[in-house]
Order: C-alpha cells, then sequence, then structure tokens
C-alpha cells in the first residue's frame, strides 16, 4: 500500500461517521477550559479573600504604625515640600521614604508614603466656657492635604527661631477643625490667653478633605474634641494645628509623634501573601533609625512598628487552603467521571471504524500502523480541540491579569493527552471482516486474575492513604491548617485523592455484589412467565452492560451529590451555630453608649421580652496557682442574662448562680480566659477570692475580646472600687414569631446608628456571604450538577456500545412477536441491576465520606469559629439524591425513546451481513 493511499485512507477515515469524533472534541475542548479556568479561579478567589480580609480591618490595626516620644528631629534633605517646609521636616520625611524603599517586594509596594504627626504631650489650659477646655498643639508638613479650609487662612510661621522654645513668641496661630471651634465657641481671629508660651490666635477653620478618612482615624481629637463633664462641669479636650515650620520651635519639647505607612492590599496576591507575612514580622520585630544620636537630644531617634494585619492575613491564607481543598475534593470526582465518560467516547470512535482497520489489517497493515491511525484521531479530535479551549481560557485570563500556573497549564496537555493514549492502547481488530457477534466474550482466568490483583490495590492504597489523612489530622496538620501549610502539600494530595479512591472501592464493592441477587432472581424468572425478563437477566449476567465504566460513574456520581449535601448542610449549620453564639440572644447591642434609661426604652419596644445590660471594665486580671491572664471584666443583673440570653448558647451556663451568697466571688470565663488558665475553678479576681461557676458558651458582645470573666455586677464595687465599668452593650430576647429585623431597626433608633445591633440571622448572612463560602458553595453544587450531567453521558454512551447486540435480539423478538415494549424491557434490564447497585452503594460512601473529610479538613475559616461537624440537613441531602437521579433518569430515557426508532428488518439485514 503506498503512501499516498494509506493517507488517502486515514483522511477518509477522519471525516466519516463523525458522531463519535465530534463527542471527544466536545469533551476535550470542555474538559480542557474546566482544567484551565478552576486554578485560575481558585486564584483569583485567594486574592479576594486575602484582600478582603485585609481591608475589612480599621486603618489603624491595618496600618504599620510606630508612636515615639518626642518630636522629630528638624533638618534639611530631599522632599517634595515648600523650601521652608522641607528645612525643617525634609531629614525625617527622607529617612521614612529610606525605610520603606528598603523593605522590598512584594510588601514595599503595597506601603503607601508614611504620614505622621506629632503633638505635644502636654495641653494649654485656654480661656472660655467653664474654663475647662484644654488644647494640644500638633504638626504635619502636609496638614493642608488633609483638610479643606472652611474660613480664614492657614496658620502662619511662629516668629520665633528654632531653639528658643517660644520664648518672645507674642502669639501664636493655630487652625481648628469647624467642629471643634463651635464646641469651643471660638471665632476666627479671636485671641484667647493660654497657660502656654503665647495667647493662641484662630486664624482658619477646616474639615477633612474628601478621602482622607483614614488618615483621620490615626488623628484623634481633632475634627471631633472629646467632651465630657464631671462636677466641675464641662470639659472640651481639642488639637489645634501649628503651622508646620514650627517644627523647629517645638524641639525639645514633651510630645508624641505618630508614625504610619498606609496598607493597600488592593494588589496583594495570594501567592505573595506568605512573603508578605514574612516581611511583616521581620519589619515589626527591628527597630528602624530615623536620626543619628549626634542629630539631637531628646528628638526621635528610631521607630518601632506593629500591626495585626499579619494574624489576619494568615487566617485569609487558611480560608484560601481550606477552599482550595474543597475545591480539589469536589474536582477529584468530576474529573474521574470524565475520564470513564472520555474512554467511552474513544471506545465508540474505534468502534466505528472497526470494519475499515479490520479491512486495513486484512491487506497487511501492521499493529502500528492500525494503532497510529486511531491515535491520529486522538490527535484531529481530542488534543487540537483540548489546546483551542485551554488557550482560549487562558489567554483571556492572562488579558484579565490572572497569572498562569503550573497547574492551569499541566492540566490541559493532561487532558489533550488522554484521547491520544487511548486511542494509541486500543486493541487493533482481528484480520477479518466479521464482527464478534457476542460483545463482550467473557473473561478469562487470567483476565480474572488481574482484575482481582488490581482490585486489590485500589482497596490497598485506599487504606494506607485514608491512613495518612487521618495520621496527619492527629498529628494537628489538618488540611487547611496552618500545621497542613507547615508539613507541605502531600495531605492537600491526599484529601483530593480519597474522595475518588473510596469511590472506586464502592465500583468494587457494587460490581461483586449486583450478581449475587441476580442469580437468585434468574433462577426465579427462569421458572416463570416473563420472556423479556429472563432474557434481560441472563443477558445482565452474561454481558453486563453495567460495567466498570457505568457503575463508577454512578457510584462517583452519587457519593459526591450526598458529599456535596452534607458539606454543605454541616457549613452551614456551623455558620449558624457561630452566629448563635457571637450573639448570645435573639438580638445584641454593642459598642454603645447605653444607661439604664435606654435600656428602659428598648424593653418598651413592641415584642421585646427581656433585656440585659452588660457593662465592661477592661485591664482585670484572673490568678490561679501558676497561670494569669488579663481579662475584661463584664457585670450584669444575673437574673437578667438568664430571662435574655440564648438558652442553646448560654453566657451564664446551666447550673452556674452567679448570685450566690459567700466569700468568694462565683464567677463565669469566656473559653479563651479558661484555657489559659488550664481549667483552674479555685482563682482570684483582681486579688479577691472567687470560684469559676462554669465556662460560658457565647461569646462576648462585639468590641470585647476573648478574654472575659463575668460576675454580678453586686460585687463591681468589691472587684473594681475606684472604676466604673462602661455599659456598652446589651442582649435582648424576642417573643416567639416577632420580625427581628423591625425590631432590630427600632433598637438602633432609639441607641443611635453608630452602636451595632446583630440578630443572628443578620450575622449568619454575613458569614454566609463571604468570598469563602460563597466559592465552595458554587463548586459543590457545581460538582454535583456537573458529575450528573457526565454519569448520564456515561450511562447514555454504554448503551450505545451495546446497542448492535441488543438490537439484534430485539429484532428477532419482534419478528417471532414481541410486542414493542419488549426493547425497553431489554434496555431497562441492562441499567437497573447495576444502577441499583450503584445507588445504594454511592449514597452510602457520600454518608460516610464527610465524616473523614470533616475530621480531615479544617473548615473553620469558613464558620467563623471552630471547624463544623458533621450533620444531616434532610432538604439539603433530598435534593441532592434526587436532582442526581432525576438528572440520570431524564437522560436514560431520551436514550430509551432513541431505541424504538430501531426497524427489525435493517437489523436482521445487519446481523447476516456482519
Amino acid at each position: 500500500m503506498t503512501v499516498s493511499t494509506w493517507t488517502g485512507l486515514r483522511g477518509r477515515m477522519l471525516r466519516t461517521r463523525p458522531g463519535g469524533p465530534l463527542l471527544v472534541a466536545a469533551l476535550c475542548l470542555v474538559l480542557a477550559g474546566i482544567a484551565a479556568g478552576v486554578p485560575a479561579a481558585l486564584a483569583v478567589l485567594g486574592d479576594r479573600t486575602v484582600r478582603d480580609a485585609a481591608d475589612s480591618l480599621s486603618p489603624g490595626v491595618r496600618d504599620l504604625e510606630a508612636t515615639a516620644a518626642g518630636f522629630p528631629i528638624s533638618g534639611s534633605g530631599n522632599a517634595d515640600l515648600p523650601d521652608d517646609v522641607a528645612a525643617q521636616w525634609g531629614q525625617f520625611d527622607a529617612a521614612l521614604e529610606r525605610i520603606r524603599d528598603e523593605i522590598g517586594a512584594p510588601l514595599e509596594p503595597l506601603l503607601d508614603r508614611a504620614q505622621y504627626v506629632a503633638r505635644t504631650q502636654n495641653t494649654f489650659g485656654i480661656e472660655g466656657g467653664d474654663e475647662l477646655n484644654n488644647l494640644a498643639l500638633a504638626v504635619d508638613p502636609r496638614y493642608d492635604d488633609r483638610a479643606v479650609l472652611v474660613d480664614g487662612a492657614w496658620p502662619t510661621a511662629p516668629e520665633s527661631l528654632p531653639g528658643t522654645q517660644g520664648l518672645g513668641i507674642t502669639s501664636i496661630e493655630v487652625a481648628l477643625s469647624e467642629r471643634t471651634a463651635e464646641e469651643l465657641e471660638w471665632g476666627v481671629g479671636e485671641v484667647r490667653g493660654a497657660d502656654g508660651p503665647a495667647p493662641m490666635v484662630l486664624s482658619g477653620t477646616f474639615e477633612a478633605a474628601p478621602g482622607s478618612d483614614d488618615y483621620w482615624y490615626h488623628v484623634p481629637s481633632v475634627l471631633t474634641p472629646r467632651i465630657w463633664i464631671d462636677d466641675a462641669g464641662r470639659h472640651v479636650d481639642a488639637t489645634a494645628f501649628l503651622n508646620p515650620v514650627a517644627l523647629g520651635m517645638l524641639q525639645g519639647w514633651q510630645g508624641t509623634t505618630n508614625v504610619w505607612y498606609p496598607l493597600s492590599a488592593d494588589e496583594m496576591a495570594a501567592a505573595d501573601a506568605p512573603e508578605v507575612v514574612r516581611q511583616l514580622r521581620t519589619f515589626t520585630a527591628n527597630a528602624h533609625p530615623v536620626a543619628s544620636q549626634s542629630a539631637g537630644l531628646g528628638g526621635v531617634l528610631t521607630l518601632n512598628f506593629r500591626t495585626t494585619t499579619t494574624a489576619t492575613i494568615e487566617s485569609a491564607l487558611a480560608t484560601t487552603r481550606a477552599m482550595a481543598a474543597v475545591v480539589a475534593i469536589t474536582a477529584s470526582a468530576p474529573a474521574g467521571v470524565a475520564v470513564a465518560v472520555l474512554a467511552l467516547a474513544c471506545r465508540i470512535v474505534a468502534r466505528d471504524r472497526r470494519s475499515a482497520l479490520a479491512l486495513l489489517a486484512a491487506r497487511g497493515a501492521s499493529g502500528t500502523e492500525i494503532r497510529s491511525t486511531l491515535a491520529l484521531h486522538g490527535v484531529v479530535y481530542g488534543a487540537a480541540p483540548a489546546l483551542v479551549g485551554a488557550a482560549v481560557v487562558l489567554g483571556v485570563g492572562f488579558a484579565a491579569g490572572i497569572p498562569l500556573t503550573v497547574v492551569g497549564i499541566a492540566g490541559p496537555l493532561v487532558v489533550a493527552a488522554l484521547p491520544v493514549a487511548l486511542l494509541w492502547f486500543t486493541p487493533p481488530p482481528p484480520a477479518g471482516l466479521r464482527e464478534e457477534m457476542n460483545g463482550d466474550a467473557a473473561s478469562s482466568p487470567v483476565q480474572r486474575r488481574l482484575r482481582v490483583a488490581l482490585e486489590a490495590v485500589i482497596v490497598v492504597v485506599t487504606l494506607l492513604v485514608t491512613g495518612a489523612l487521618a495520621s496527619s489530622a492527629i498529628g494537628g496538620a489538618r488540611v487547611g491548617s496552618a500545621g497542613a501549610r507547615a508539613a507541605g502539600a502531600g495531605a492537600d494530595l491526599l484529601v483530593a485523592a480519597v474522595p475518588l479512591l473510596w469511590a472506586l472501592v464502592g465500583c468494587i464493592v457494587a460490581l461483586r455484589l449486583y450478581p449475587l441477587p441476580l442469580r437468585a432472581l434468574f433462577a426465579r424468572l427462569a421458572r416463570g412467565p416473563s420472556l423479556v425478563g429472563f432474557l434481560g437477566a441472563a443477558r445482565t449476567l452474561r454481558e453486563p452492560a453495567a460495567g466498570v465504566a457505568p457503575v463508577l460513574a454512578l457510584v462517583i456520581g452519587l457519593s459526591s451529590a450526598v458529599t456535596s449535601g452534607v458539606l454543605l448542610g454541616s457549613i452551614q449549620h456551623g455558620i449558624d451555630a457561630t452566629a448563635r453564639a457571637e450573639v448570645g440572644a435573639d438580638l445584641q447591642v454593642a459598642r454603645a453608649d447605653l444607661t439604664p434609661s435606654i435600656l428602659d426604652e428598648v424593653r418598651d419596644i413592641e415584642g421585646v421580652e427581656a433585656v440585659a445590660g452588660i457593662a465592661s471594665a477592661p485591664g482585670g486580671y484572673v490568678r490561679a496557682v501558676r497561670d494569669l491572664t488579663v481579662v475584661t471584666m463584664l457585670f450584669a443583673d444575673p437574673a437578667e442574662v438568664l430571662s435574655a440570653q440564648d438558652p442553646g448558647y448560654p453566657l451564664i451556663p446551666s447550673g452556674a448562680d452567679l448570685a450566690a451568697e459567700g466569700t468568694t466571688i462565683p464567677a463565669v470565663l469566656s473559653e479563651r480566659a479558661a484555657e489559659s488558665i488550664d481549667g483552674a475553678t479555685e482563682v482570684t479576681i483582681e486579688g479577691a477570692p472567687s470560684t469559676i461557676e462554669g465556662v460560658a458558651a457565647a461569646s462576648a458582645p462585639q468590641g470585647i475580646g476573648p478574654n472575659w470573666v463575668l460576675v454580678d455586677e453586686a460585687r463591681e464595687d468589691r472587684l473594681i472600687p475606684q472604676r466604673t465599668p462602661a455599659l456598652t452593650a446589651a442582649i435582648v430576647a424576642l417573643a416567639p414569631g416577632v420580625d427581628s429585623s423591625a425590631v432590630a431597626a427600632a433598637v438602633r433608633g432609639i441607641v443611635g446608628d453608630t452602636a451595632d445591633v446583630t440578630t443572628p440571622a443578620q450575622r449568619a448572612a454575613e458569614l454566609s456571604s463571604s468570598t469563602g463560602v460563597l466559592a465552595i458553595r458554587v463548586a459543590l453544587i457545581a460538582s454535583t450538577v456537573g458529575v450528573a450531567l457526565l454519569g448520564a453521558l456515561t450511562v447514555m454512551l454504554t448503551l450505545a456500545l451495546g446497542a448492535r447486540g441488543r438490537d439484534r435480539l430485539v429484532a428477532l423478538l419482534r419478528v417471532l412477536g414481541a410486542p414493542p415494549r419488549a426493547a425497553r424491557g431489554l434496555v431497562a434490564w441492562e441499567l437497573w441491576p447495576g444502577v441499583v447497585a450503584a445507588i445504594v452503594v454511592g449514597t452510602g460512601v457520600g454518608l460516610a465520606l464527610p465524616a473523614l473529610l470533616l475530621w480531615a479538613v479544617d473548615l473553620s475559616a469558613f464558620t467563623g469559629a471552630t471547624s463544623p461537624g458533621y450533620h444531616l440537613d434532610p432538604l439539603l441531602l433530598a435534593g441532592a439524591i434526587l436532582g442526581f437521579i432525576a438528572v440520570t433518569a431524564g437522560f436514560t430515557l431520551i436514550a430509551l425513546a432513541l431505541s424504538r426508532r430501531v426497524r427489525a428488518a435493517s437489523l436482521l439485514r445487519t446481523s447476516q451481513e456482519g
């Protein structure tokens, strides 16, 4: 056979019977696109998770901030400031810019130019009001960029020379915020006496410039003065700005300098986050010099920065790792089914070309030539579409700024290689034209031994992988936790393999078990009148259409659907539990300025059954024999708390009596505080003997740290006789059936918009709307739908592969007078034994697998507290199972409808020609 003839035959085979090849092409196109898109989507979600976590922090805890005693040492330097200002601030400004430049990527690009303000430590009494007004002086070389002048003019430079410390000054011009000037009743141009170096002249008033909110967060009591009232009268503590050239005048004064680098996470990538954390730790652990000792005495020489962003980024990374683990779990099942579907589609391609290849073999074509012909179909209809699909997805991602990943490139290459390999290793047809009539011939002893060996390997590998995953969890390296990250990526690979491996074990069990009852049924049908049932059972036992592929697809699909339903229900139950524990009642008020009269107004709201106010005093301590922990002391009426708290998540646990009489003070500790004293019950609180009555199941109100102790408000004078705790929180019980959102709105109208008014439903909605929870919810649902579609497609392809033998039998039965429903009966008998076994085994695997996954994977990042426990939601579970069965059954009915269109005469003729 010449080369041109051989090439022409190959080209003709590529063009004929395109149904199977087009199915392979469509599968490879979609699968490669998914293989390229999922890693890119994970990268985007990881970036968003890290950025959202950092952006959720207030500037005071997000930015890198340092506070130092004294004023910056004046000196000139390169700075984008006016000449007279640069002569005073240039040295300090340049030093701060040098510190930022030395940090290096990836942290340095996330930090903006340093911002800073220096103010006098002492305040100066000024005239007016009840003669209780005090003014601090502040300087910032760029203060006029943070504020907008409302009236008057910015202060002019002081008259004294540097180093005179204000001696000889006739007056000092200052600028106040408009609100501060109103509170002080100070008009522009008015001179007021002060107990400082000179009288003060209000040169102008200002308000915050647009977009400067973060700056003013670091500079309190400037825009709004601190006002407080006591027996002496009304106090107003305010801060005024001087002209920044006044820095020279302030040298040697007592003051404080605040410096911060604003951190913007908008460009932070999850891949860079571990290095950012390392750089943050290094930066905050070291002192940074801004001037030499010889530059001057009493000024700022070094800065020590602090931030809590490090812990937040690490928590976000834990969320990202857990999210990746869940996606890996959900992707492994569809990946296994996808391989089975692709293998069946490749079998159809090979079957449709069996006659032509047999003819070539009869004319002398070698096995390599025949295999290469089939592999060419894999290249044209498999590899090429896969590469096109991957290129489109990766190109779109690259254009959107999503970096390429190794997994995102390797996945599509594996998809592209699969059809080529599957078709290359397809056994060539014998050198004859007659096709085998018996479909799947009985396996030989060697094949049976190989099957047993393969099944044993799968079971052993599954047990080993499960044991390794369990060992990691016992050792504290749960997937998604910091321990797993320190241990490497091995646990992530294990957890991804576990669902597929257990599904393979389930497939083995189903294939081994379902013939046992079927043989008993066959023996019974042999004695009965049903010809279709007898033939169907006999054919199913002799030529099982429900081979590895459809049973594997159905076991994986149903176990995936059940696992997804259990995981979704468990995570949502964990979120609901966290929300109830954080709120501690039907409604919580926190970060509010409350009074007994305000609480009485809340009690009068329709639908409110009970209200308990909670006062707090920070800085207390609880001492056990060997342990000491600093706590926030909470004071409340025990009876009110018991009537208002959530019984399922109580602040005061059952059996605790905080009002009990005795020499010791009964108290309830938070879980964190109890752990810090190793569960001791006999302690002292602020030196007073106390007994720990229990550990609270609820969290403290928002704004209070995790270390706290709750005691009866009647013991307040005994514990803190010199202090008055602040009444800033309350818990509220509502009547059954009351609209909690309406009551929350009414409460907010009483306590003010600045207070936090929260219900469990509102908190649960906040947790459920996080990026991580939304991502895994979409992933689990998409996995269930995808594996159901792939499972249905597997059933259809299996029916298509067994169509010839079935159709010959149906044609013969029709000639013998069998009714049309015989065809449907035979198709049903081909499927239902394996399908029923797959449903039973798949449901069992799906119910058992989440117990292992919830134990081995740390999902606490999604619930906001501890990792969720195993929870069955009947509605979610039923929806997952019924949805999967409905999709599979729908596609099977389509196949049955198509099978009715077969004509007996054509099939008999095909049989005679075969």
